[in-house]
């Protein structure tokens, strides 16, 4: 599972730099307020489920050790 997470995590920040990298757009569309959302709202999604995933695993690795 770690290792895993850390191929997933160096991927991540190797490919970050070009996610971040085009040019930009326009934040007066109609939209624009939407898909903000929709990105901040996927952010937490995924946070949660890390979060969740990590108890998870802790809990596991409590209950083995007792």
């Amino acid at each position: 599972m770690k290792k895993h997470l850390l191929t997933a995590s160096a991927i991540a920040l190797a490919y970050s730099p070009l996610a971040l990298s085009h040019p930009g757009h326009d934040h007066s569309h109609w939209a624009a307020d939407s898909v903000h959302f929709i990105y901040a709202a996927a952010i937490v999604g995924v946070i949660a489920v890390a979060a969740f995933a990590l108890k998870k695993a802790l809990s596991k690795n409590d209950k083995k050790e007792h």
